[in-house]
């Protein structure tokens, strides 16, 4: 937001940013509604005007940042291990049609802020691991065990150009 483009935030990412650098925002009800809107966004087929909580200068450079409460709030900490598959099933069907939408300057990461293992014991935060997927069209390969978010951060930036 600060570099001039739009922040699009998607599900409960306004509320988790207390609304700080975010230029529009929509909450959602579910994952598939997430997922549709984030599909939206990057095609260009979302009414940016009706979400828009700041001005962006330069609304062609955006970051898109969605939520995907259900799988973390209905499955993993609820311990249901089925609805949780299902759900990053769900999350699955999504991304051909993500990556069929990216431009060649585009980059998708997928991750999750903290661990929510639904078949161990207890709803708490059970395990230190996230999944972490990162699609640029170019560079390809396991990226093996990363500690820390700095990684991700340092991937935006660098893609941000900041």
């Amino acid at each position: 937001q600060k570099s001039g483009g739009s922040v699009i935030g998607i599900g409960k990412i306004e509320d988790i940013f207390t609304k700080s650098g975010i230029t529009h925002a929509i909450h959602t009800g579910s994952n598939t509604e997430g997922l549709n809107l984030t599909l939206d966004a990057i095609t260009g087929k979302m009414d940016l005007d009706k979400i828009a909580t700041l001005g962006a200068e330069n609304p062609d450079k955006s970051l898109i940042f969605t939520n995907l409460v259900d799988t973390d709030m209905l499955y993993g900490h609820r311990n249901d291990y089925k609805g949780y598959g299902k759900a990053i099933e769900e999350i699955d069907t999504y991304l051909p049609k993500f990556i069929d939408a990216m431009t060649d300057e585009d980059l998708l990461i997928i991750t999750a802020d903290h661990g929510c293992d639904p078949t161990v014991p207890g709803t708490d935060h059970t395990r230190e691991m996230v999944p972490l997927i990162i699609y640029d069209g170019i560079n390809k390969g396991n990226l093996g065990e990363i500690t820390g978010f700095n990684y991700v951060s340092k991937r935006c930036l660098e893609w941000l150009c900041i």
